[in-house]
């Protein structure tokens, strides 16, 4: 990854330093030069200060293996119970790896139409032209690093809605995790889930999101599968998909996204872990959810006047539900073998094994493809 890179920043960096420099002459006259700099929010890279705006951290980056992407990687998943030796990068998936690179890309200076000297400039206000071609190679390994934990990162990005707690030394396969019930006694999954992210009816924004949301999902999970079953069927894995779209439509914001997203994954996760489902169970709520808030942010688009963005544009309700309809057509189903019981299966080993199947069958499915493990009455409703 830093070789792929080095060169581009090296090359481009010279030539767009120039070009800057004879494009921009007058711009850089004494009363410019004079203009104060904030050194407050700046760390230290090899020495050299930076305003920082990666997620990885400095003193991370600045260990001798973080420009080894491969090492990076190795260490990700290992953190997220991923068994390195079944998924090294020997098995990479080279279609999702070349999609994180062209996602982490534009983050960076190196661009295909040019090098972005403007970019280097914001990252390293105190240097001069002079002095950022003096310290390419600093500069080239800063960004290399940060590429490689951003490349990383967004590879390993299907693994994030359902941690599992792992022992650091131990490198044998993960297990599945406990199943998690936060309720208090006589409590709801609703009651929980409002009490412990304190939502109430004076927090308005919030607790009107959360009912509107619940409330529209549900009633059009029965609408269109009336017959079926409401576990783990088709018609909880349409619910699931349109309420995390739907908390994020309703709850309001001017121009951010990314405040919509937190609160509809920050109250589909504490649903879950109100829930106290099997992990089968929990695992396919998680999976859908997922899905369900990708749908709303792929359809949702920003409003802007002269560059500055003040409002976005989210899909309606109807909308929302024909997405999700879209993807119900290529909807996986996981089959499970339901049919032990204490008589065939006395000590319950089977069905515990048959569950961890089914488990590990939705933890590796396709992240952009919905799953249901129950049928139901399937052949009903739709």
């Amino acid at each position: 990854m830093k070789e792929l890179q080095k060169w581009k920043l090296l090359t481009l960096i010279s030539v767009g330093l120039l070009i800057y420099s004879c494009q921009n002459e007058e711009d850089y006259s004494s009363e410019k030069q004079e203009t104060a700099i904030d050194n407050s929010n700046l760390v230290y890279f090899k020495g050299i200060p930076v305003k920082h705006r990666f997620n990885a951290k400095i003193i991370d980056l600045e260990k001798e293996e973080s420009d080894k992407f491969n090492f990076i990687l190795k260490q990700k998943r290992i953190k997220k119970g991923i068994n390195f030796a079944l998924k090294g990068v020997e098995t990479l998936d080279i279609e999702k790896f070349s999609e994180a690179v062209d996602e982490s890309f534009k983050y960076f200076p190196f661009q295909e139409e040019g090098f972005d000297l403007d970019m280097v400039k914001k990252d390293f206000p105190t240097l001069t032209e002079e002095q950022i071609a003096y310290n390419l190679e600093e500069i080239d390994s800063y960004y290399s690093r940060n590429l490689n934990e951003m490349v990383a990162s967004k590879y390993l990005e299907e693994y994030d809605d359902f941690e599992v707690e792992i022992d650091y030394y131990n490198t044998n396969t993960p297990t599945m995790p406990d199943i998690t019930d936060l309720k208090q006694d006589g409590e709801t999954t609703r009651a929980c889930t409002l009490r412990e992210l304190s939502i109430d009816w004076w927090d308005v924004r919030r607790y009107v999101a959360y009912y509107k949301a619940g409330a529209y999902a549900k009633l059009n999970a029965a609408l269109s599968y009336y017959s079926i079953g409401q576990t783990n069927t088709k018609r909880d894995s349409f619910r699931h998909t349109l309420w995390n779209g739907l908390l994020a439509n309703h709850y309001y914001t001017m121009s951010s996204k990314k405040p919509r997203l937190d609160f509809a994954k920050n109250v589909a996760d504490m649903n879950e872990k109100c829930g106290g489902n099997n992990q089968d169970s929990a695992v396919m709520d998680y999976h859908n959810n997922a899905i369900g808030r990708k749908i709303w942010d792929d359809d949702t688009t920003y409003q802007s006047f002269l560059g500055v963005t003040y409002n976005i544009r989210n899909p309606s309700n109807s909308r929302l539900i024909s997405l999700v309809k879209e993807k119900m057509n290529n909807i996986l189903y996981i089959n499970k073998n339901e049919s032990y019981n204490d008589d065939n299966d006395p000590d319950g080993s089977k069905r515990a094994k048959e569950l961890e199947r089914v488990y590990w069958l939705i933890k590796n499915a396709d992240k952009n493809r919905l799953v249901y493990f129950s049928v139901n009455n399937d052949d009903y409703g739709y």
